[in-house]
């Protein structure tokens, strides 16, 4: 394998054929599983005909499709671009610069492993339709694309880099030990399912399955207003304590179901240094192995919240430079489980010598805690108002609700309030907010892409201004009401440090 001719022209693994036809079945059940479900229920003798015929087309189309969509998919590399070709009826030519390659991702679904093939994703950090997805490529031939693509990263981040100079020594360390960095157990995974927002993956889950609900209804309103009455009917039937017991079986699958989806999707996560790299795999269903230029990392987040830090782990994410504006989803790479001494490493590694010696903390000013909770009592105020009509305000019943929501969501402002701040270095800048938890936000200043004033008219009355960063990886971090001057003079500092940087940004 390692003598390949990448000037000819090759295809994917012959068994590639069954992706390419099962890929042509997702998109037609994507846009027609109602249609589907109404040849299920339709009554009458012709059911079984429009079954016969139905299956025939369906199956003659995915395969001619499927094998069309193969035998067209070609591959090379012509002078220093690597070339795609695919498509029979719409001729499609994608040419990538070989020094834009950002990453090589390898992917394998479980029907993947079963084949003996993986997806090989290449990214150039351009528009979401230049990313190349090779989906049927025999493992060892992965292995080829990550070496010579891999060399082709490498030796496009300029050894000169004040960036990667800084953090040599760190990386050395790395590169010596064969011990990864991060190395989560299911143990750990555990841990990590227990501290996850399980009201959230609730509510989740209720989404889908509204609108599971109502894309139905659209063609079977009639059986599911049927069946829907039915269920309310057998609701209001029962009684308090079998509804308690109901609603704490809910909370216990969604506590439960946070759990699997967490050993599920990160099981056997390992993180490492590899030559400028961090190479991140996991996942026990669907594996993936994701290739991380260090110089391409924009942004690091950190995030907790009381159960995580009782348990001594954050949640690390490290965004990466994507230069589309709709950023892929693949560029934000999560780290479920992070503790102090595995943060202190990487911390060095991304940031090396790098001056942390930060400034005090800049507070938001307290008049943004008092603007959010007017803001959401107008919200309320309407409510208030039409119980105040209906004469029922005597009626603590319909007040008590409304005032205990006033207080918690006051309470979760004022701490939104109290956490939000920030300080900087010489080269880094840290942004913090949170409610229950915190977030802490790090970046490098000349990585941020552009910064931006905004003041209304009530801001500039108490002298006060909210800055706007923008990064490379689509983020944009506010740092709301703080003093005019300040806003102002930091913008200034933040620019001054992207104008004079001799850094590679990505």
């Amino acid at each position: 394998m390692g003598n390949i001719d990448w000037s000819k022209e090759q295809r994917q693994a012959p068994i590639g054929l069954l992706l390419f036809a099962a890929q042509t079945f997702r998109n037609i059940l994507k846009g027609a599983w109602p249609i589907f479900l109404l040849f299920i229920i339709k009554d009458g003798d012709s059911r079984n005909e429009l079954y016969f015929w139905a299956i025939i087309l369906g199956t003659a189309f995915i395969l001619i499709n499927g094998s069309l969509s193969y035998w067209y998919f070609r591959f090379n590399i012509e002078g220093d671009e690597f070339v795609v070709r695919k498509g029979y009826l719409k001729k499609i030519k994608l040419a990538v610069a070989i020094d834009r390659i950002q990453t090589v991702n390898i992917k394998q679904s479980i029907f993947q492993r079963i084949i003996g093939v993986v997806t090989v994703e290449i990214d150039t950090a351009g528009a979401k339709e230049a990313e190349i997805k090779l989906i049927a490529i025999k493992k060892e031939l992965a292995s080829e694309f990550e070496k010579r693509f891999g060399r082709t990263v490498a030796a496009s981040i300029d050894t000169n880099d004040i960036e990667t100079s800084v953090s040599n020594d760190a990386q050395n360390v790395a590169s010596q030990s064969n011990n990864p960095l991060i190395e989560l157990s299911v143990e750990d995974l555990v841990k990590v399912g227990v501290s996850q927002n399980h009201l959230k993956n609730l509510l989740v889950v209720i989404a889908f399955v509204y609108s599971f609900y109502y894309q139905l209804g659209q063609t079977f309103q009639n059986q599911i207003e049927e069946y829907a009455e039915k269920g309310m009917q057998n609701i209001e039937k029962l009684e308090i304590t079998t509804l308690v017991m109901f609603i704490i079986v809910i909370f216990a699958f969604a506590f439960i179901a946070s759990i699997i989806k967490m050993v599920v999707k990160y099981y056997g996560l390992t993180m490492q240094y590899s030559s400028g790299n961090y190479v991140i795999s996991y996942g026990l269903i669907n594996t993936k192995k994701v290739n991380i230029p260090i110089h391409k990392i924009q942004l690091i987040i950190y995030e907790d919240n009381p159960i995580k830090k009782l348990l001594g782990f954050k949640n690390l994410s490290l965004n990466q430079a994507s230069s589309n504006e709709n950023v892929k989803k693949d560029q934000k790479i999560i780290i479920p489980a992070c503790n102090s001494k595995q943060q202190e490493i990487i911390e060095k590694e991304l940031f090396g010598s790098a001056d942390q010696i930060y400034s005090p903390p800049i507070k938001s000013h307290p008049f943004y805690f008092i603007k959010s909770f007017l803001f959401f009592s107008a919200i309320l105020a309407p409510l208030l108002g039409v119980i105040i009509y209906n004469d029922k305000l005597q009626d603590l019943r319909f007040v008590l609700p409304i005032l205990i929501i006033e207080i918690i969501v006051g309470f979760l402002l004022f701490l939104d309030y109290k956490k939000r701040n920030f300080r900087i270095s010489q080269c880094i800048i840290e942004i913090n907010k949170g409610q229950i938890g915190n977030t802490y936000k790090r970046m490098y200043m000349y990585k941020v892409q552009s910064v931006s004033i905004k003041q209304s008219v009530f801001m500039k009355r108490r002298n006060l201004a909210t800055i706007v960063l923008y990064t490379a990886a689509g983020n944009r971090i506010t740092i709301p009401y703080i003093e005019s001057e300040v806003a102002y003079n930091t913008a200034n500092y933040i620019l001054f440090k992207i104008e004079s940087s001799i850094d590679a940004w990505m």
